[in-house]
């Protein structure tokens, strides 16, 4: 399941392709780092 995933993931995509890897990699790097920010900041509200 992983590997085959991996491998999808792995695989250029054609340009006419609607969603390529490139672009679901910023997406979650930009989420994960949302998730982050707000989770330092509550930890920072939790010590005052």
């Amino acid at each position: 399941m992983g590997d085959a995933c991996l491998r999808t993931m792995m695989r250029p995509t054609p340009p006419n392709s609607p969603i390529r890897p490139q672009q679901h990699y910023i997406h979650y790097s930009f989420a994960f780092s949302i998730i982050r920010y707000r989770l330092v900041f509550c930890w920072c509200i939790w010590n005052m």
